[in-house]
C-alpha cells in the first residue's frame, strides 16, 4: 500500500493490470487523485469496481494536462 500518497499520476503505465487498480482500493488509502490516461490493459469497469467501491470521492482523470492543471487551481 502507498501510505500517505493522495495524488498518484499513471498516466503511460500501459503494462498495468487490474490487479494493480485493486491493490490501490485498500480503504485505508489516502488517494484523492488519480490519472488512468494510458493505462490500456485496464478497463472502465475494473476501475470502477476496484476504486470506486471503496474511494467514493475520488477524482479520476484521463488526461494528464488536466491533472496538472487542477493542482495550481
Amino acid at each position: 500500500m502507498l501510505q500517505g500518497v493522495e495524488e498518484l499520476s499513471l498516466y503511460g503505465c500501459y503494462r498495468l493490470t487490474p490487479n494493480a487498480v485493486y491493490s490501490l482500493s485498500n480503504p485505508d488509502s489516502r488517494l484523492q487523485r488519480l490519472n488512468v490516461s494510458g493505462v490500456y490493459k485496464i478497463s472502465t469497469d475494473v476501475i470502477y469496481q476496484g476504486l470506486l467501491t471503496t474511494h467514493h470521492d475520488i477524482l479520476l482523470y484521463n488526461d494528464p494536462n488536466l491533472f496538472g492543471e487542477s493542482r495550481k487551481g
